[in-house]
């Protein structure tokens, strides 16, 4: 990436959005091409054209520069297009057609839902009560959109209150309370 081309895209983002940039000195432009360079310099041309390309067209007002990186996150991994609540229903679907077949819903579920049913653990999903479907699906979609984020979700499995999870008394774990009032 040079500077011409971010030059270049500032230049189409003026056009698209002529009251983001009106007032604008030329201190200000090599200025904001400086700044644009350094968080781009990394970047596929082509892949930083069709970001801006992609935002002018869904965009009321001009994108900062955390939208473009975002959106070039969306167009350089395939992966975070993926709507995670479009997962969980089809999460629903094989557990309701098909139990604990697990073999059977590889056919349906794509590998990062499979890693996440699989860290919420795959035989409790498969005979989950009515009434804790909602909580199933917070903590799936919690850990899917952590998973698409880059983030660990090693300890996100204990904190649905599935009817057979053990809920913590927290009296017996905290012998001295007083200890919690002290300055």
């Amino acid at each position: 990436m040079t500077k011409e081309l971010i030059a270049v895209e500032l230049i189409n983002l003026k056009l698209a959005y002529p009251n983001s940039y009106k007032n604008i000195t030329e201190d200000e432009g090599i200025a904001t091409i400086n700044l644009w360079f350094e968080h781009f310099k990394d970047e596929n041309p082509l892949n930083f054209k069709k970001a801006i390309n992609n935002l002018i067209s869904t965009l009321e007002f001009a994108p900062s520069i955390a939208q473009v990186k975002k959106e070039l996150s969306v167009i350089t991994i395939p992966e975070l297009k993926i709507n995670p609540s479009d997962e969980w229903d089809k999460v629903l679907y094989c557990i309701r057609t098909f139990g604990d077949r697990y073999e059977k819903w590889k056919d349906f579920i794509n590998d990062k839902t499979w890693e996440v049913i699989e860290a919420m653990g795959l035989e409790r999903l498969s005979k989950i009560e009515t009434k804790d479907v909602v909580w199933a699906r917070k903590q799936f979609l919690e850990m899917y959109q952590n998973k698409q984020d880059g983030i660990s979700s090693n300890n996100l499995t204990d904190r649905i209150p599935y009817s057979e999870t053990k809920m913590i008394d927290f009296d017996d774990n905290f012998e001295d309370e007083e200890h919690f009032l002290e300055d």
